[in-house]
């Protein structure tokens, strides 16, 4: 009851907006309107999380178990403003809002069950200092505020600063970050069934580097979600 009010003044000294639409939010919002949620370019990837289009980009490529995008992701959009202010616009409560709206839409079907603990796919410590967060990383703490799994953030690491995948094409990004990361603590993911989570997935090339490297050094068995799946 304190919260809600103290909740409720704080909206009339410093309105909060959609970082969708702009609109002002109401008390019960956070980071993203009700009615950009209901819009929300949804996917159905988590209904057959094993057999979808974004599961595919990786058939053959890393051993994976499920793979679920929640979104249509398409530049020059709402939700293509949101993730950008996530990213760009020192907006972590975007990625953590979007986090217990997944967690909250997804985890009746199932999606979640058996998962031991969430990954954020790991920055660069160059990158993440510019940023002042991992994006991904907030995300997934949205994700285990809801279903009360553990977070291991510190379990993988990006050995390489390289070039933002979006600068390049799609030949270019498999060898942009090929052994870019590493397993520095094995025995935080052997014999779990890890959940491995980002923002975006384009082609899939910079997670299915890291979860190489999973596969290789643990006998981790690795899921995927992110946000959205880039529209080609």
């Amino acid at each position: 009851m304190i919260r809600r009010l103290l909740k409720s003044l704080l909206s009339l000294v410093s309105p909060q907006q959609c970082a969708c639409c702009g609109c002002r939010l109401g008390i019960d919002e956070s980071a993203i309107c009700t009615i950009c949620d209901i819009n929300m370019p949804r996917r159905q990837d988590h209904l057959n999380p094993m057999d979808n289009s974004t599961a595919r980009l990786f058939w053959g490529i890393a051993k994976i178990e499920r793979c679920a995008s929640w979104i249509d992701y398409e530049s020059h959009t709402s939700c293509a403003k949101a993730i950008y202010a996530l990213k760009y616009g020192n907006r972590p409560d975007i990625g953590f809002a979007l986090g217990q709206l997944v967690a909250d839409e997804m985890q009746p079907t199932g999606f979640f069950d058996g998962i031991d603990c969430i990954v954020p796919l790991p920055l660069h410590r160059k990158r993440q200092r510019e940023r002042g967060y991992n994006q991904s990383r907030e995300f997934a703490l949205g994700l285990c505020s809801v279903l009360h799994i553990d977070l291991c953030d510190d379990a993988v690491e990006r050995l390489r600063n390289t070039k933002s995948q979006a600068s390049l094409v799609h030949g270019e990004r498999s060898t942009n970050i090929k052994d870019a990361f590493g397993v520095v603590r094995p025995e935080a993911l052997n014999g779990k069934h890890v959940l491995m989570v980002d923002d975006i997935v384009t082609t899939g090339a910079t997670l299915s580097e890291c979860i190489k490297a999973i596969n290789k050094d643990t006998d981790a068995r690795v899921s995927i979600l992110t946000i959205g799946r880039a529209k080609h």
